[in-house]
């Protein structure tokens, strides 16, 4: 019997995250995820990760992570050739809505590939995402007023379970946007709250982040799909671990990394955690703090009134 390892592995990875994608995306496919995934552990019984994977199907997130880490943006081929299936045949009512959710999933080194794929990226995207990758300063989100744009929050909270906090509707219904950029300038003390915790309370400090650091803020696009994107905003970056219904919210670029801005959906503070320099499947083990009790607070520190004068790029 064929171990997979041995055989053609990474056109099966790439395979399975294509249809994972595109299905949650909200594309309608004859053969789903489940299908496609038990067809090859029949082909290949002994491969331990198709087991694993077979074990963790239901988890679509935790799911895509793995198969993401096993074969990088090497699925992009593959994702074109199952697009161009979908639209030789029927399209979905809601076509435009997947469209720009799959465009959503996918990260920013797959959707440049796509853009260099010129026939399928102009057949299917450039039409349906005119306007998605708009990009504003800091300034322009700051100005804008909670409740500018009204993004579909009680389908996201539908979608997610549990009622989205005072924070999280602020942050989101600003404006419509795929990133807000902007630079702060870090103090040297002062710019985190103490949790408690010795060493994670002094993180900032002790790596060195201070003076002028770039950031970005992932709002939603009015692309159709603001309910779907805030879902993932709580699930995608999680891996299919229970990080406690915190949303990633942006990034701030550090001379040790990327450092996650998170909403604690339960209390509605905005949170830091730095999951490359801890134990990623556990959120406490990470090290994590606290930037602001509510996203106006933060808001406020970016603009300079707590921490220094913050400016767009």
């Amino acid at each position: 019997m064929y171990n997979i390892k041995e055989d053609n592995g990474k056109k099966v990875w790439g395979h399975l995250v294509a249809v994972l994608l595109l299905e949650r995306a909200g594309f309608r496919l004859e053969n789903g995820y489940e299908d496609t995934l038990n067809q090859y552990f029949l082909q290949y019984p002994e491969d331990e990760f198709l087991l694993e994977l077979e074990f963790i199907s239901s988890e679509a997130n935790q799911s895509l992570h793995l198969l993401k880490m096993k074969c990088k943006d090497e699925y992009v081929s593959i994702l074109c050739e199952q697009l161009k299936e979908i639209c030789g045949s029927a399209a979905p009512e809601d076509f435009e809505s997947c469209v720009c959710h799959l465009w959503q999933l996918l990260p920013p080194t797959a959707r440049k590939e796509l853009e260099q794929a010129e026939d399928i990226y102009r057949e299917i995207f450039r039409d349906y995402l005119e306007g998605y990758d708009k990009t504003v300063i800091f300034k322009e989100y700051r100005a804008a007023c909670p409740g500018s744009v009204a993004p579909a929050f009680e389908k996201a909270e539908s979608l997610l379970g549990f009622k989205l906090h005072d924070s999280v509707r602020n942050f989101y219904s600003r404006v419509y946007a795929k990133r807000v950029k902007g630079q702060v300038n870090i103090p040297a003390e002062g710019f985190t709250i103490p949790i408690g915790n010795p060493r994670f309370d002094k993180w900032f400090s002790f790596n060195g982040i201070k003076g002028r650091t770039a950031f970005e803020l992932f709002p939603c696009t009015d692309c159709g799909g603001s309910a779907e994107s805030i879902r993932d905003g709580f699930t995608l970056w999680t891996g299919g671990n229970d990080f406690g219904e915190r949303v990633l919210i942006g990034e701030l670029f550090t001379g040790i990394g990327e450092i996650s801005i998170v909403i604690n959906n339960r209390t509605g503070a905005v949170e830091w955690v730095d999951c490359e320099y801890g134990q990623y499947e556990e959120y406490e083990k990470n090290p994590h703090g606290v930037l602001a009790d509510h996203m106006d607070s933060f808001l406020q520190k970016l603009t300079g009134k707590t921490a220094g004068k913050v400016s767009g790029m």
